[in-house]
């Protein structure tokens, strides 16, 4: 079974209670995965912490908040009030702190901290960090837009992570985010990956029907 984390980013809020309804009937949903974007870090502006609330109301299961925006203690800080499972990041929309700084503030709000690892970045840059790392979010898009196609380059990215996973016990999940189908997901699954985040497939086809595909 392929372990499903719906993104709501082009979804109204207005339809969230018939759409949490279908996804609890199928055993392939896994968490949530909150996109939260403001207009500067990318184009497109998105959710605010009150959809957090709100979710958290809808569903026991899981959520991830996923922070494409600057400024990001304020974010931090607004998000953790209504306990995300976890607060994923990405290193380049970093200001005046240090990354380890931002990873040490998750933890001590008893969230998980993942980061997320663009197509154009190296792995390698990340290498240190990784010990202390609960989720490694690989973007096979480029951030801030649904509907883009899967880059094929990510399934490297994928197997990478897994062998350094293995090599040094690292406890980190690997999750996978844009251009997800189920046979996309099955190639990924056998480099290493646990989790995905779809979006554009799940919600401009029939929920329901498309669901039992991951199942």
């Amino acid at each position: 079974m392929i372990k499903v984390c719906p993104s709501l980013l082009n979804v109204d809020e207005s339809r969230f209670l018939d759409i949490f309804n279908i996804l609890h009937s199928h055993p392939c949903f896994s968490r949530v995965h909150l996109d939260v974007m403001d207009g500067k870090y990318v184009l497109n502006t998105s959710f605010c912490s009150s959809t957090l609330k709100y979710i958290k109301e809808l569903t026991n299961k899981d959520v991830d908040v996923h922070l494409m925006t600057y400024d990001l203690i304020k974010h931090i800080n607004d998000y953790c009030k209504y306990n995300p499972s976890s607060i994923i990041i990405h290193k380049d929309a970093i200001e005046n702190n240090k990354l380890e700084d931002l990873i040490s503030l998750i933890k001590s709000k008893k969230v998980r901290v993942g980061l997320a690892i663009k197509p154009s970045e190296d792995i390698e840059e990340y290498k240190e960090y990784l010990k202390d790392i609960d989720i490694v979010l690989v973007m096979s898009v480029e951030p801030g837009k649904g509907g883009q196609e899967f880059i094929e380059e990510s399934i490297f990215k994928i197997g990478y992570l897994d062998k350094l996973r293995s090599q040094n016990d690292y406890k980190y999940s690997i999750m996978v985010d844009g251009g997800i189908n189920e046979l996309i997901a099955l190639d990924c699954i056998d480099e290493g990956a646990d989790y995905f985040v779809v979006g554009s497939y799940l919600f401009k086809n029939d929920l329901d029907n498309t669901l039992k595909k991951f199942d």
